[in-house]
């Protein structure tokens, strides 16, 4: 019963994505891309499997992105977009340098890729950026903001000759906004990095932005050093390895928990951990549970790690007890082993790797860490 519910929820969103897609981009036709030529090859991706770069030899390229079955292609910056083009066809044309950045998590890419200089809008103010160089861009004048992606800036990004708008799954709660960057002729591509099940996927997608940008090998870079950074943790055997869980605590006082396949269940799992909870969905992405259910399976977890990114940081573990009074019960707080992830975790996403040894630093004890705080 349980996993017939999540497949149908994830039904539901490939078909309300894939539904205010059409006219943008759609699955097209193989018999109508003749223009394209012969394939050449694919850009190599080693963990990522929401997108897929296919190169010809005419120098065009195409962008699938699976979930919402997405196709764009991409022109280089010497050719013209093809007589021929399917009309359902998204067509993205480079260079580009008035990107308009809704997905906020995306905006890392560009800063790693050193491709910030690309990006002309933005969807969060000054003030709501952790990221240092996006917060300074705002504030000199160099990105704009544009609107959140339900209220997006029309004009402004009409009159500035906006030239890529980069959303995330969040357009599918206002798809009449999609209708409406259509109607003007914007170009969008829906990333979908969240989605991806393994840490190093998610951070793979810096390739995407590496090549719409023309700074594959500075998103190569970053994504190899970070890479190694995961790949360099030595854990511990399986009998010794410590259970631990990502939870928060919501406003309506349930507990927010990631789900089985989750990244950041992952990142546990790299950082040389065990997922402590055993009755949990599977698939990716949180669901919530109440603070009894919660409590029977935290009791006995190492390590209890709560999640700030979207219901705000822990000042105290008084703080935590509040939340969640039952907390004092269980072996992680009697051992002061509960720490909170810090509010820029979510944000900076090619930090992931340096996030995963943090965990790693953690589990062993260390006094001071980076993206974490004992509480």
């Amino acid at each position: 019963m349980l996993k017939n519910r999540i497949r149908i929820n994830l039904l539901i969103l490939l078909v309300i994505l894939t539904s205010i897609l059409t006219g943008c981009s759609k699955k097209v036709d193989p018999k109508n891309l003749d223009f394209l030529g012969n394939e050449t090859g694919k850009v190599p991706i080693e963990y990522a499997n929401l997108f897929e770069i296919t190169e010809y030899d005419s120098g065009y390229a195409l962008l699938s992105i699976d979930k919402i079955e997405q196709t764009v292609l991409i022109v280089p910056e010497d050719k013209e977009i093809p007589k021929d083009c399917p009309k359902e066809l998204m067509v993205v044309e480079k260079p580009l340098d008035k990107i308009y950045v809704v997905s906020t998590g995306a905006m890392d890419f560009f800063v790693k890729a050193d491709a910030l200089d690309k990006v002309k809008f933005a969807s969060l103010n000054e003030e709501d950026w952790y990221i240092d160089e996006a917060k300074e861009a705002l504030k000199d004048g160099s990105i704009s903001y544009a609107g959140k992606y339900s209220m997006p800036d029309y004009e402004l990004l009409r009159d500035k000759e906006c030239d890529l708008i980069l959303e995330n799954s969040m357009i599918t709660h206002t798809p009449e906004v999609l209708n409406e960057l259509k109607n003007l002729d914007f170009p969008v591509i829906v990333e979908v990095a969240s989605y991806e099940d393994e840490p190093l996927g998610r951070m793979e997608w810096i390739k995407l932005i590496g090549y719409l940008t023309d700074q594959e090998d500075k998103a190569k870079e970053a994504f190899e050093k970070q890479k190694e950074k995961v790949l360099s943790i030595k854990a511990a055997s399986d009998d010794n390895k410590p259970t631990a869980i990502i939870f928060s605590i919501t406003s309506a006082g349930t507990v927010s928990v990631r789900k089985s396949d989750d990244y950041m269940v992952k990142m546990l799992e790299l950082a040389g951990a065990k997922n402590g909870l055993f009755k949990v969905e599977e698939g990716t992405g949180s669901t919530t549970i109440q603070q009894e259910a919660f409590y029977d399976e935290a009791i006995n977890a190492d390590y209890l790690i709560y999640n700030s990114s979207i219901e705000g940081e822990i000042d105290s573990i008084e703080s935590l007890e509040e939340k969640f009074p039952l907390i004092k019960n269980t072996k992680a707080y009697k051992e002061g082993h509960i720490t909170c992830l810090k509010g820029n975790t979510y944000q900076s996403v090619m930090s992931t790797g340096d996030l995963i040894f943090d965990l790693s630093r953690m589990f062993q004890g260390e006094p001071d860490l980076e993206y974490l705080y004992w509480l």
